[in-house]
């Protein structure tokens, strides 16, 4: 059993369980870079078919918020592109694609062609970069040999190698993509199998994500803690919500004893940015 401080508060857990894009690294540096690229290829393809590119037609179907020269900005939380997997957003634009003229076999083969080449870009650019305080609480982890695990709509290869690219791949005992399970977030099934992966019962695992998604997931699967991170106005779903990894942090060994989970009456937590 390992003491987790959220926010001021304790929580017993076994372990955690960690989605990847905007919990582990920066979702608009990562993906903004593939998107843009993604979008540049689709305008070239269907320009070179005779179909007119109009922009807002394809980025609000994804839920991608884009400056007036392209650069992606932004995107919805709530979106397909936010909580989707590669192909969910593959089929999405196949169908746009399908609408505008294209048969369907054209219309995937050019948005499954355009993906390969944006994770091409990807692979020459390595744009992943941690969130906040992310290597000071995987050390801390390790420290406590508490088990950890990554849940991600992203596909496992892929995954690995982003994280590899961080350097902090060798803190989790298992990666477990889409291509994993038969059903995808929201469903339990991810966080199941990665429960039953670190040897952990469900009701002793933290769950940390930043969309309803994972909350959802979580929820689902019984985990016994949900934690929203980077999400400014709350997260439905979760159980406690945080800006960065500096509001995580573990009691010197020995202190801060809790009943139930949570920090009994009287006790305070000041954080410290070292481990």
């Amino acid at each position: 059993m390992t003491m987790l401080l959220v926010n001021g508060r304790a929580y017993e857990i076994d372990g955690i369980l960690f989605d990847k894009d905007g919990t582990l690294l920066d979702f608009l540096g990562l993906w903004g870079a593939w998107a843009d690229c993604l979008y540049e290829r689709l305008r070239a393809g269907l320009a070179a078919r005779g179909i007119e590119w109009r922009m807002n037609e394809w980025t609000e179907l994804l839920g991608t918020f884009h400056a007036a020269d392209g650069p992606m900005i932004g995107y919805d939380r709530k979106g397909p592109f936010a909580m989707g997997s590669i192909d969910d957003v593959t089929a999405i634009l196949a169908g746009k694609a399908y609408r505008c003229g294209l048969p369907w076999n054209e219309a995937l083969e050019l948005v499954r062609s355009c993906r390969i080449q944006a994770a091409a870009e990807l692979d020459r650019m390595r744009p992943a970069r941690a969130l906040p305080g992310l290597h000071r609480f995987l050390e801390q982890c390790a420290q406590r040999g508490l088990p950890l695990a990554v849940v991600t709509a992203d596909d496992t290869k892929e995954a690995r190698k982003h994280l590899h690219w961080l350097g902090i791949d060798h803190h989790f005992a298992d990666i477990i993509g889409n291509d994993r399970v038969s059903r995808g977030k929201p469903d339990p099934e991810m966080a199941r199998l990665a429960c039953a992966s670190l040897g952990i019962e469900p009701s002793r695992t933290a769950l940390i994500g930043d969309t309803a998604g994972d909350m959802q997931m979580g929820k689902a699967a019984g985990v016994r803690l949900t934690i929203g991170i980077g999400a400014p106005g709350g997260l439905p779903g979760a159980d406690e919500v945080v800006s960065d990894y500096d509001a995580l942090a573990f009691p010197p060994h020995g202190e801060a004893r809790s009943r139930d989970g949570r920090a009994e009456a009287g006790f305070s937590v000041t954080m410290r940015t070292g481990t």
